[in-house]
């Protein structure tokens, strides 16, 4: 004969975070954000903005996908992500890029765009072609809330 683990009282955190689902367990003495795991259920029936982001990934975090997530954050956005590149770079400057495959980016937009309501595109580093061209379709077999609404970085909108 087993006995199953006894199941925690769960308390809801005073503070709930948009993205970090926090509960109180009895055993922990200070409530821990955990991640949420219905968060695409959350972002669906949104009361703030939602941003697509679609560019490539800075390990630096001065740009890209980090710098977005971090300017959607400051303005109350929650921001989805589909990144196009993985760069290595610094302050210094680009070290080196490595390109997502084309049919992955597809399946990054499909995943988002089907599931969740989107009320703006940002596009960054759309490193080549065949890439604009997934995001066009896509953005047409998924169309966001608004028309239009596409928002390009002043900065990082360029094809290689």
């Amino acid at each position: 004969m087993s006995l199953a683990p006894p199941q925690p009282i769960l308390r809801p955190h005073p503070h709930p975070r948009p993205c970090i689902s926090s509960f109180t367990s009895p055993r922990r003495r200070s409530p821990r954000p955990r991640p949420c795991r219905l968060a695409a259920a959350a972002a669906r029936e949104m009361p703030w903005p939602h941003v697509l982001t679609v560019a490539g990934s800075d390990s630096g975090a001065g740009a890209g996908i980090q710098a977005d997530l971090k300017a959607c954050a400051a303005l109350g956005a929650y921001c989805s992500t589909v990144v196009t590149a993985v760069t290595a770079q610094n302050t210094a400057g680009v070290q080196g890029v490595h390109l997502v495959p084309e049919e992955l980016i597809r399946e990054q937009l499909n995943s988002v765009l089907s599931d969740m309501s989107v009320d703006v595109v940002k596009t960054g580093m759309l490193p080549s072609a065949g890439i604009i061209q997934i995001l066009c379709e896509s953005l047409r077999k998924f169309p966001v809330k608004g028309t239009g609404n596409h928002s390009k970085s002043p900065i990082k909108t360029y094809l290689w």
